[in-house]
């Protein structure tokens, strides 16, 4: 059966009114270069020419390539014919999760925040969120993130929301809880 509990807190948006749209995913612009710097442990030497899509599903499979029709080719391997292949309509939980995922990664490029203080994700109870996941005090080489007043955070986050759906948004910051199932 399992419990849930809290994962991760911090303080940020609740994202239910987001869904994953092939337009959302072309505004995020997922290119090779982006996929290193986010995950610089993997390697997508196979990216370079893949469109924004290409590269979501790259990354979706690199998470939950067990289940895919692809688990016999190594991730470095799949070539855009192969996504073609892959009917992502099979994965749409996977897909919109890592979706999800990325979001947090695209809020810190743009404002230059550092990724491990971010999280941007669908929880067990499929609540969407993206919040800031540290605890204070921080780091020395983070100090620069006290100037990050609740004004500014949220006013970022309307401005990033409204960007990448054409929508005007007027998102309050909540305690975001992450739950899992364990």
């Amino acid at each position: 059966m399992g419990w849930y509990h809290v994962d991760r807190t911090g303080k940020g948006v609740m994202l239910n009114f987001l869904d994953c749209t092939e337009d959302l995913i072309e505004k995020l612009a997922i290119t090779k270069d982006k996929l290193e710097r986010w995950f610089p442990q993997d390697k997508f030497p196979n990216a370079e020419n893949m469109t924004s899509k290409e590269c979501l599903a790259l990354y979706m499979l690199k998470n939950y390539m067990l289940y895919s029709k692809l688990s016999h080719k190594n991730i470095s391997d799949i070539t855009s014919e192969d996504l073609a292949e892959l009917d992502i309509d099979e994965y749409t939980y996977e897909y919109e999760n890592s979706m999800f995922d990325i979001l947090s990664y695209a809020f810190c490029d743009k404002y230059g925040y550092p990724y491990e203080l971010f999280i941007s994700a669908i929880d067990y109870n499929e609540d969407k969120m993206l919040f800031c996941d540290t605890i204070f005090p921080l780091p020395e080489k983070y100090k620069f993130m006290y100037d990050l007043t609740e004004e500014k955070y949220i006013k970022q986050l309307n401005e990033f929301f409204s960007e990448l759906t054409g929508k005007q948004y007027n998102l309050e910051l909540k305690i975001c809880e992450m739950y899992i199932k364990e």
